[in-house]
């Protein structure tokens, strides 16, 4: 299945400057649990290594848990994954460093999940404005940065300030393949900050 050889990969003996030699207890079960089918599981395993290693060095983990979150149905999360383990193998190419053949199918495999995703999905770019609103799309969890959602094909919902006195909500139809930018209305101009201009001095009078 997709992913198991990257473990095999991962999971070889520990080197001094192997990433994962800290992790390994941690990242096989994570992978037991990928095997038998519970992804949620995995995730649960994976995230706070991927969170303590960071980008760079957790880059291939990027790769498993994008495809974990695809399993799941969770196809934001899966396309944000599997684009930063992209992205990381692509500055690691640019600096000189080969990549391992396992890499170079797993970014074959990645950019082929990006590209099914891209077909099927429809995607919304949010800007949550500035100052920046939490901002929900659907029953997803609100986000205070910019992001972008994907979607099924349909209506969707998006509100800005979500659990705030005034949310501001948008409904938009999304189609498969399209990329749809949403922002919240500007904020109105607050009356203090229109100042009217002081009359002109009268001229002194002249003697």
């Amino acid at each position: 299945g997709v992913g198991l050889a990257s473990a095999r990969a991962i999971a070889a003996p520990p080197t001094n400057d192997d990433p994962f030699a800290d992790y390994r207890e941690r990242f096989k079960q994570g992978m037991d649990r990928y095997k038998a089918g519970a992804f949620t599981e995995a995730v649960g395993y994976w995230e706070p290594i991927y969170a303590e290693l960071g980008q760079p060095k957790g880059y291939r983990l990027a790769y498993n848990l994008g495809v974990s979150y695809q399993e799941l149905g969770d196809a934001t999360r899966a396309a944000e994954h599997l684009q930063s383990f992209l992205a990381q193998v692509d500055a690691k190419r640019a600096a000189g460093e080969s990549q391992p053949a396992i890499v170079q199918k797993e970014e074959a495999d990645a950019k082929d999940r990006i590209a099914a995703l891209t077909a099927a999905k429809g995607r919304i770019h949010v800007d949550p404005g500035s100052p920046p609103r939490a901002t929900q799309v659907d029953a997803m969890e609100p986000r205070l940065a910019t992001f972008v959602a994907w979607v099924n094909p349909g209506q969707h919902t998006v509100t800005f300030g979500p659990g705030s006195p005034s949310p501001e909500t948008r409904t938009l139809e999304v189609h498969a393949g399209e990329l749809l930018e949403v922002s919240p209305a500007p904020a109105p101009a607050s009356p203090a900050l229109t100042l009217t201009p002081a009359p002109a001095p009268a001229p002194a009078p002249t003697p």
